[in-house]
């Protein structure tokens, strides 16, 4: 059995989970992958770092070759925030060697799968593809663009720098008193593969961070009947605070058991009360692929009102295509991004790492105790 009741870091110390860039929290999660007689294998991808760096996703699996059940932890599908996913990884595998893989029991923790977003940065890869959007159903087409998106692709994506001064929140607020928050969150960020430059691209083709997963997420889960696959993020939501998306219908059974496992108040299908409905989530795809007991579970950690989350996105969607790297208003816009999914407050990490250890904990339990 694993133990569950291993005492945990001091909240003092969570925030040390953060590391400072891509490059030092792949080394970290090496190293603890390493300690805890963890199984580890690196997926490079063709694109490189600020510096030519090599990118990589990196997967550390404990348990047999054939389990019952699987307990995946991903970070990084949205770049820029596997920095708080990377963290809670970290802390997770910190107290491995005192755990005893269960019988018919693994774990697989993927660390950064979109190395380039994170290593730069960003919340998309290379191509300027989301991709929790870019993971189509078997009979998708990448094409397609809402009316609301196309009304509003000058405001969202302007071919031009940022400047000093910006109209973006005002015109927003305006849209938003207009037609609603929940409308305006919709069509902001559902889903469009039309816009290459434009935000929330998905793609015309699979990536090849998707096509890895596609590749390989069998042998990482080993084929277990019964999957959770805990992927972390930040950004939506009050700062501080966590709600766990599903890819069930809250009239479904299986909802029901999840709500049992994390609490009925934290958990909501996409397109509930703070979520918006996506197209290639990750979520669908591995529960078309491997059937109804593979449940994708979205942690999602907020930061800054949905607002200042959006302008920090479009800010750095507009700098990355069209900015100077040297200008000051580029820089900002880094700044704006980083402030947006990786906050500089310690009492945020302390709060965010703890809580996602909880739902690490949580989901093992449920795992443990045949759910």
């Amino acid at each position: 059995m694993f133990d569950l009741f291993v005492k945990s870091p001091p909240a003092s110390n969570y925030s040390s989970f953060f590391s400072p860039d891509y490059f030092i929290s792949r080394a970290r999660f090496v190293e603890q992958a390493e300690r805890a007689g963890m199984t580890r294998t690196s997926y490079p991808i063709a694109a490189k770092g600020p510096k030519g760096e090599m990118l990589s996703i990196d997967v550390a699996r404990l348990g047999p070759k054939k389990p019952e059940k699987t307990l995946v932890l991903s970070s990084g599908l949205h770049g820029v925030e596997g920095y708080l996913g990377a963290a809670a990884q970290l802390a997770f595998m910190q107290r491995m060697p005192a755990l005893k893989p269960g019988k018919g029991v693994a774990i697989a923790i993927i660390h950064a799968l979109n190395p380039y977003g994170f290593a730069w940065n960003r919340r998309v890869n290379e191509d300027n593809v989301d991709l929790n959007r870019n993971f189509l159903l078997e009979g998708e087409v990448y094409e397609g663009v809402d009316d609301s998106y196309v009304e509003l692709h000058d405001l969202l994506n302007p071919a031009r720098p940022p400047g000093k001064i910006n109209a973006f929140v005002a015109k927003a607020v305006a849209q938003i008193a207009l037609k609603g928050m929940r409308k305006m969150k919709q069509t902001f960020s559902g889903g469009q593969y039309e816009y290459q430059r434009g935000i929330s691209f998905g793609g015309k083709g699979p990536t090849e961070s998707c096509e890895i997963v596609k590749a390989n997420l069998s042998s990482w889960v080993g084929d277990a009947k019964r999957v959770l696959h805990v992927d972390y993020h930040s950004g939506l939501g009050k700062s501080g605070t966590y709600r766990i998306f599903a890819d069930r219908q809250e009239s479904d059974e299986g909802f029901k058991k999840l709500a049992r496992i994390y609490g009925a108040d934290f958990l909501e299908p996409w397109g509930g009360e703070l979520s918006y409905n996506i197209r290639g989530g990750l979520g669908a795809w591995c529960k078309e692929r491997f059937g109804s007991d593979y449940d994708v579970l979205c942690a999602e950690f907020g930061t800054l009102p949905p607002i200042l989350v959006g302008q920090a996105i479009h800010y750095e969607n507009r700098a990355h295509h069209y900015g100077d790297p040297m200008t000051p208003e580029y820089q900002a816009a880094k700044k704006r991004i980083l402030a947006a999914f990786r906050p500089d407050d310690e009492a945020w990490r302390e709060a965010v790492v703890s809580r996602s250890l909880a739902i690490a904990d949580q989901s093992l339990a449920a795992l443990l105790q045949d759910d």
